[in-house]
């Protein structure tokens, strides 16, 4: 069956039907799930979950649930829409590589035409540079020069940051095009930033991508600059956990001609901090190189605390605007709604575990193009809602002075004994 959505299991539910563990008064929140279709395609509604009860779930969001009629649980698959890519290489053969005036020229031959594809990678060792890519195309071998080369972009950016001191190492050779089935290709590397670009070889590819649904969140931050470290910060505070992100994008207004390195920190308290991604951000209006990059991918977090830390070295630090966003991947969750039923969304039970069911065992055979999408209302209180008693302490929890009373009075009687016992020994005679 064909599959045009990639839906990757969230939480690793096993295979089995196990409604015994809901109990309503044990759930904080809900979300009442509205839009139903009458009809739902395929049978299967799929809802995205929200910042609200993102925060407000577990941060495994083991204890949501769905529930038709305020009372029985429906079973449901948490799927996320991760960005995937198949990469298909098209063998090609580099020639005619030459420099001039700063420039950089080759080709490249897919040995036959016919054959669609639409990305190049360059492979240099070269360091600390910038430079952009010109790309053209041809179905007979031609002479660099010739007028007959078809523009295909000339829009492509490739770049290197190297760091001798730390070793940090960062870059992209990547240029993509309009798809394309001609047979050569020419490729111009223009003159840039930084040293000459030394190409040691490229590959031709085909890539199919199906991007990641993804959450866009415009939040303000605080910026302050570590006059003593020579660094930025940009602090971002979620309002609370449990919101999975992956890339936040900065925003300087009108600054230009700066290139910084980042290194990307969580924390769930702002005051314990590590460090989760690095890259670099750079925005450059020159003669040879105009560009920008103010993106910083980083694996995904579920702190409620970000941190951006701008390395300044020697140079003035950067206006940057206290407005920034931040991309997450959407969780859903995918169920069969019956017709009549009320279905709302419950979560917000710390001691609820993953639930289990059949629907795991055969949801890789559901068709998931054309899902139907339902939304979620606003979050309220769940009016059944019993607050979990205390804990019980112990005694000695609760009065800590009566075990240390009780320990003295033990040490002093046994020393009583022990001198007792040691003069009846002294006075007891020999033999």
């Amino acid at each position: 069956m064909k599959k045009i959505l990639l839906l990757s299991i969230a939480g690793m539910f096993l295979a089995s039907t196990a409604y015994a563990d809901f109990d309503i008064g044990t759930w904080r929140y809900k979300k009442a799930i509205t839009g139903l279709p009458e009809v739902p395609a395929v049978g299967f509604v799929k809802v995205n979950l929200d910042r609200e009860a993102s925060m407000n779930a577990k941060t495994d969001l083991s204890d949501i649930r769905v529930i038709a009629n305020s009372s029985t649980e429906t079973a449901f698959q948490m799927v996320v829409e991760n960005e995937s890519v198949r990469t298909e290489y098209r063998p090609s053969t580099l020639s005619d590589l030459s420099s001039k005036g700063g420039e950089t020229m080759f080709v490249l031959d897919l040995a036959g035409e016919g054959v669609l594809h639409d990305n190049l990678s360059i492979i240099s060792g070269s360091k600390n540079f910038k430079r952009a890519v010109a790309v053209y195309a041809a179905d007979t071998h031609l002479p660099m020069s010739d007028a007959k080369w078809r523009l295909l972009t000339d829009k492509g950016n490739i770049y290197n940051f190297y760091d001798e001191v730390s070793g940090f190492n960062a870059g992209s050779g990547e240029v993509s095009y309009p798809p394309n089935t001609s047979r050569y290709l020419k490729v111009v590397i223009k003159k840039g930033e930084g040293t000459d670009v030394a190409v040691t070889d490229a590959h031709v590819l085909r890539l199919s991508r199906q991007y990641a649904k993804e959450n866009q969140l415009q939040m303000n931050a605080s910026v302050a600059h570590n006059l003593v470290h020579k660094t930025s910060e940009i602090v971002l505070d979620l309002g609370g956990g449990g919101i999975p992100t992956h890339r936040i994008t900065l925003a300087t207004g009108d600054t230009k001609n700066f290139s910084r390195r980042a290194v990307i920190e969580e924390s769930s308290d702002a005051k314990t901090w590590s460090a989760i991604g690095d890259g670099y951000v750079f925005s450059l209006v020159t003669p040879l190189f105009s560009g920008q990059e103010l993106s910083i991918p980083y694996r995904e977090s579920q702190s409620r605390y970000l941190r951006v830390i701008i390395m300044d070295e020697d140079d003035m630090p950067v206006t940057w605007n206290e407005k920034v966003r931040i991309d997450g991947v959407v969780r859903a969750v995918v169920f069969q709604p019956t017709a009549g039923n009320v279905y709302a969304l419950y979560y917000g039970n710390a001691r609820a575990h993953a639930p289990q069911y059949d629907l795991a065992r055969y949801f890789q055979y559901v068709e998931s193009t054309g899902l139907s999408h339902a939304m979620l209302a606003a979050q309220e209180e769940n009016q059944g809602f019993l607050a979990p008693a205390a804990p019980k302490v112990a005694l000695s929890d609760r009065q800590p002075n009566i075990l240390n009373g009780v320990l003295v009075l033990l040490v002093a009687v046994v020393t009583f004994l022990l001198i007792s016992y040691l003069k009846k020994l002294k006075h007891t005679p020999r033999g």
